[in-house]
């Protein structure tokens, strides 16, 4: 849930920033943007292998 959260701040962000400021002050939203969804996506791999760990040693 904290992950759909962050993506909506930032979308929220850039759209704020677009209609209220200057088209660079929206680079900061989008540049989150795009880091939050690599570190989402390692972070969800190494719960993944975590996970299946465990599955392995209850076995």
């Amino acid at each position: 849930m904290q992950i759909e959260v962050a993506m909506q701040n930032s979308a929220l962000s850039v759209s704020l920033a677009m209609k209220h400021f200057t088209p660079q002050a929206a680079v900061a939203g989008a540049v989150f943007s795009i880091i939050h969804n690599f570190t989402g996506s390692i972070f969800a791999g190494i719960c993944r292998k975590h996970d299946d760990k465990e599955k392995l040693e209850q076995a």
